[in-house]
């Protein structure tokens, strides 16, 4: 797994899986591309993909987190699509992220930028802040994608209150996460959040 598993993180890695997804890029070329997920998922994800692909849903790339030395700036600066990464919440250090335990997907950041005060991340999302205007590769609700992960029990980051984050797609599963409550994750992390 690379700079995206390390000692500490609050899933074993024998609970995680590579997905091989067949994907469209922006040209409509087919490519493959990968997904770190929790195992528990992984043949879900692989249903959604394909359900993406059969629409034309195009997807730039999909490469694990090593791939950037586990850098989500640079990993979502470059459209890419990702999943597991094992790290600490944005703006709550105290916490895990839930791409931390495999149950979270970033999809096409730069069309699906996360807004967050002022800052859009990436940087080259802003041209897509205007979500009224469909473009390729933008998630709004109620379209295909969207219906895709939500059909399938998936809260989408875009129905954020506070933030919104076009990219971020998770899925709750409860017994997964619950051993974060105890306060036993190093560190002092407490239970995943829903956040990039």
């Amino acid at each position: 797994m690379g700079n995206g598993y390390r000692e500490g993180c609050p899933v074993p890695l024998g609970e995680l899986r590579l997905a091989r997804i067949t994907h469209r890029d922006f040209q409509g070329k087919v490519a493959e591309g990968q997904l770190v997920v929790h195992r528990e998922i992984c043949e879900e994800v692989v249903e959604i993909f394909r359900e993406l692909f059969e629409l034309g849903f195009p997807i730039e790339k999909m490469r694990p987190i090593h791939h950037y030395a586990g850098d989500d700036r640079k990993s979502a600066a470059d459209n890419n699509t990702t999943a597991f990464h094992c790290r600490r919440s944005t703006g709550k250090p105290a916490e895990f992220s839930i791409h931390s335990f495999g149950l979270a997907i970033d999809v096409n950041p730069r069309q699906n930028p996360y807004l967050v005060n002022e800052r859009v991340i990436p940087e080259e999302g802003r041209a897509f802040l205007d979500r009224q205007q469909a473009r390729p590769g933008m998630i709004q609700r109620g379209d295909g994608a969207y219906r895709a992960f939500i059909g399938r029990g998936w809260r989408w980051g875009g129905d954020w209150k506070k933030t919104r984050d076009y990219q971020h797609f998770e899925r709750q599963i409860r017994r997964i996460t619950r051993k974060s409550d105890r306060g036993d994750l190093p560190g002092g992390a407490s239970s995943p959040r829903s956040s990039p």
